[in-house]
């Protein structure tokens, strides 16, 4: 931190994971830092439905065999 700026180093994951720095007035760095913390009683969930860890390769192998294939002209509706 100098000078009231803040410079982090950072992967751009479009440019292949190019390690990049990054200047920021200290007031918009704390304001995105801030953006990643759940207000008190919300929980982060990553994946849930059909995508949840537990299921996952279940319910995909059965969404795959009840989609249509391409070969299949059928309507959807």
């Amino acid at each position: 931190m100098k000078d009231v700026q803040v410079t982090l180093r950072w992967r751009d994951s479009a440019h292949g994971n190019q390690q990049k720095l990054m200047t920021l007035d200290a007031v918009e760095f704390i304001r995105r830092y801030l953006l990643h913390i759940l207000p008190s009683g919300f929980v982060k969930i990553r994946h849930f439905g059909f995508l949840a860890n537990r299921n996952r390769r279940d319910d995909l192998t059965l969404c795959r065999t009840l989609l249509p294939t391409q070969t299949d002209h059928r309507p959807i509706f």
